[in-house]
Parts: structure tokens; sequence; C-alpha cells
């Protein structure tokens, strides 16, 4: 299935108020289809909420302004997921209901073991089935929102990452 790519540069062009990251953001969210895609839906926001003292994660109020703009599309429900660990320290980061604007849950439950076994066909022929968050498996809607990281091991990291690695167990 072929997907949009949205993208709002962060450097603005002039330093005036309508050309900030939080104008063209909320010009973005104001130009898509949101009701197409979580319209009486139950729908989870994937994304990496961070750890420890890294800042590389997308501001609270960009979420939370996202989280309105799905509640006004009318999503049947809106939660915000990532890893357990990071659900459980993502207050440290700004990431709370009162902020955000909806509940955190963490993919696969907070103790790792909620997931749904999917068997997958896979040229690694020790691979045979990958374990799906629960969260993630019984959306209804899921919206993957991603910040780009460079990684000095690995190159970088983005969507591809945050579904990858971000919607299974740990293991």
């Amino acid at each position: 299935m072929k997907s949009t790519v949205w993208f709002v540069p962060f450097v603005p062009r002039r330093l005036t108020q309508e050309d900030s990251i939080g104008s063209r953001w909320l010009r973005l969210l104001g130009r898509l289809r949101l009701g197409q895609v979580v319209a009486d839906r139950k729908t989870i926001v994937k994304m990496h909420l961070g750890g420890g003292t890294g800042f590389t994660t997308i501001h609270p109020w960009l979420t939370r302004t996202l989280v309105e703009h799905l509640n006004k599309a009318g999503a049947a429900s809106v939660r915000v997921t990532d890893t357990a660990g990071a659900v459980a320290t993502a207050v440290e980061r700004g990431y709370a209901p009162a902020t955000i604007g909806c509940r955190l849950t963490p993919v696969c439950g907070h103790d790792d073991t909620a997931y749904v076994r999917r068997p997958v066909t896979s040229p690694l022929r020790t691979l045979k089935h990958v374990d799906v968050g629960r969260t993630i498996h019984n959306a209804e809607a899921l919206i993957v929102f991603t910040h780009l990281k460079a990684h000095g091991a690995c190159g970088f990291g983005g969507s591809a990452k945050n579904l990858a690695m971000g919607c299974v167990t740990g293991r």
C-alpha cells in the first residue's frame, strides 16, 4: 500500500510568527484529511518517546496538537504508544496525559507479554514469526509520528525503525 509522507522543515525561512514550526505544523494538520483515516476508529499514534537524557523526540506540544486534530476528525479514541520502558519514563520528558491530551499505552503491555504472534516468510531461515504488540495489532487506525535521528553506529533511524523495533516485543 502506497503512503504519503508529510514533511515540515524545522528551520524557518524567516523569523516571523507565521513561519514558526508551530504555525507551519498547524497549517499542515489543517490540510490533512484525517477524518478519512480515523473517523470512528480506535486510533494509535506510534512514536518514540525517548529515554534517559535524550532530547531527540517530537515535542509534547506537537503531539498534543496532533491528538486534538485526531479527536476533531472523529477518532473513536486516541492513544500514544511506545515501548514499556519509554512509556514508564515518558513524564520525565514531558509526555503525560495532561500534556499530550490522551493516555500513553505500552505497545506490548507493561511487562512485554501483551502480543500477538504472527508467522512470517523470511529469507532468514531462523525467523519464523514476529510478536506484534497487542496495542498495534488491535488498532483500527495507525498514525506513525516519527522524528528522524542520526545514529553514530548505524546511520539514520526513522519510520522504519519506529515500526520495526517499536511495535514488537523486546525479544
